[in-house]
Order: structure tokens, then sequence, then C-alpha cells
């Protein structure tokens, strides 16, 4: 009898233990999600200092963080690899952030053409009215035949130039010249016939439709 009511009150106490170190470490755990700040209200160097005692952050910070233009921080996310980019947030720092936070992007291995309303993710790079920092970064990092449709498309006439000088070829003789066509670009479309488009009666009832009269001009 005396032996089971010792054995009863070993149990007890086994219970009491494990019950206080659940008390205590829930305690814990309660204290350092309260006492760890939230980005959102941080910012400068106090934001950067935090995020870089951080082992992980989520993907909604990383959103906060660029609709902020925190891109130090942003930065030092993306190169301790804290969180799984999105496409998304990929495009939006191409048309935002500085060359440094893009080149963090282009590390972590997205896919760059795939599509975000409705466009291949790095397209804002080949703006005709950007720097040529930005296709060029995008050229060291992507070697791919898309390009230049993207380039094209963008009526970015140095980075085709570059692109072809590289070596890329047309894809799509007939279809190529579709947009420089339309925007009255004879230089690029002139570019564009001396490396292997083809003029067509398609293109040439194209010129015809949008009032491309320096096309049509220079075909005459």
């Amino acid at each position: 009898m005396a032996e089971s009511w010792r054995m009863m009150n070993r149990k007890r106490m086994m219970i009491g233990i494990t019950g206080l170190i659940l008390v205590i470490g829930l305690g814990g755990l309660l204290y350092w999600s309260q006492s760890q700040p939230e980005l959102s209200q941080l910012s400068g160097d106090d934001l950067v200092k935090e995020v870089s005692q951080r082992s992980s952050v989520t993907e909604e910070e990383l959103t906060d963080l660029q609709e902020r233009e925190e891109w130090e921080a942003v930065r030092l996310v993306l190169e301790d690899q804290k969180v799984v980019p999105t496409a998304e947030q990929f495009a939006t720092a191409v048309t935002l952030a500085p060359l440094d936070v893009i080149e963090a992007y282009f590390e972590q291995g997205i896919d760059s053409f795939e599509a975000v309303e409705g466009m291949p993710v790095i397209t804002p790079l080949f703006s005709a009215n950007g720097s040529p920092d930005q296709w060029k970064l995008a050229m060291r990092y992507v070697e791919d035949e898309r390009l230049l449709g993207i380039a094209v498309d963008s009526l970015n006439f140095e980075a085709v130039k570059e692109l072809l000088g590289q070596g890329y070829t047309i894809q799509d003789p007939e279809s190529i010249l579709l947009q420089p066509v339309r925007h009255n670009q004879v230089e690029l479309t002139q570019l564009l016939l001396d490396h292997g488009a083809q003029w067509t009666k398609e293109m040439e009832q194209t010129a015809k439709d949008y009032n491309s009269d320096l096309i049509l001009k220079m075909r005459n």
C-alpha cells in the first residue's frame, strides 16, 4: 500500500514538473513574440538592424518593405535568404528598386519570363526610356532568345543592337517587325530587316493601318 502511494506521488510530481516546463516554455514564447518589434513600425537603420537579427521574415513583411521602399532592408532579406520571394515581388522591384536589389532578385532563381500582369517579369528593364544599366544587368543573368523579342517590343534600339551583336537570332522573322512598324520606328525596323526579319504584305498593311508614314516611305 505504501509503495503504491509513493508511485502515485511520483506520477503527480512528474505531471506537475511537465506542466511547469510547458508553462515556462509558452510564457517564454509569448514574451519573445511580444518583445519582437513589428517591421512595419521601423525604418532606416533601426529597420536594417532588426532585419539583420532575424532568421526569417514573412512574404507580407517583404511586400511591406518594398511598398515603403526600404531597399537596404529588402536587399538584406534577399541576400540572406530570409524568405522565398514571389514573381510579383520581383516585378515590383524591377520597376522601382535600385540595381543592387534587382541583382539580388536575379540571384533568387525566379523565372525571369514568368508573366505578371500579362508580361514577363523582366520586361520593364528593357524600357527604351530606362537606363542601359538595367537591360545590361538582365543580359548578364539571362541567356535566352526571348530577350530579343522583349527588347524589340520595348522599342529599345540599343538593347536590340547589343543582342544581335552577341549572336542572338530572330525567332519569328515575319512577326518581329509588328511593334516597330506600328510605332513608326524606322531605324529599328531597318536593323531587324538587316538581320533576317521579313517584310510581308501583312506588315505593309499594318504600316498603312497605323499611318506609319516613315516606314512606308522607307519601303518605297
